[in-house]
């Protein structure tokens, strides 16, 4: 299960500690990027980006739990720059909460102020990914298409983007 606390705090240096405890992982972050991001506010957003306090309990050691869990709209995972992959939107279709569908933040469909990362922020400061967040990548990469670790999973299982081995 991810655990969020958010705060709000000045925005500044991105800072994330990762540690095991016992049968978790403990991500400690202020969910600012590593990365250079886009312009907040901007024409489709007005939210600034603000440090927030989160702490993330996952899984050390992850077990399939053999049945789909919907996040619907809750993050489902970190990067390892403690940022949060919530790819969810509050953007209902047809303005219909009540239909179940939800619109893809990353369509176009709705102007929502993505940056370059494919995130945003919220407006409670909260700086967030909404699908390949490519600063972070082209970082932990360093340009080339490689296997990396981006983040984890709520249920602990590690998430790799989006280059896989061939053999």
């Amino acid at each position: 299960r991810l655990l969020l606390a958010p705060a709000r705090a000045h925005a500044g240096e991105s800072r994330v500690t990762i540690s095991i405890e016992g049968e978790f992982r403990l991500i400690k972050a202020n969910g600012l990027p590593d990365h250079l991001p886009g312009q907040f506010p901007n024409r489709g957003n007005p939210n600034s980006i603000e440090s927030q306090n989160y702490t993330f309990r996952v899984p050390a050691k992850p077990k399939d739990a053999g049945v789909f869990t919907p996040v619907r709209m809750h993050p489902f995972g970190v990067a390892v720059n403690g940022v949060v992959f919530d790819p969810g939107a509050a953007e209902w279709w047809n303005d219909d909460p009540r239909s179940g569908w939800t619109r893809d933040p990353i369509s176009g469909s709705q102007k929502l102020g993505l940056d370059q990362n494919n995130a945003h922020v919220q407006p409670n400061g909260a700086y967030h990914y909404h699908g390949l967040p490519a600063g972070l990548l082209a970082k932990l990469t360093g340009g080339k298409e490689r296997m990396i670790l981006v983040g984890w999973s709520a249920d602990g299982f590690p998430i790799y983007g989006p280059w896989a081995y061939s053999d």
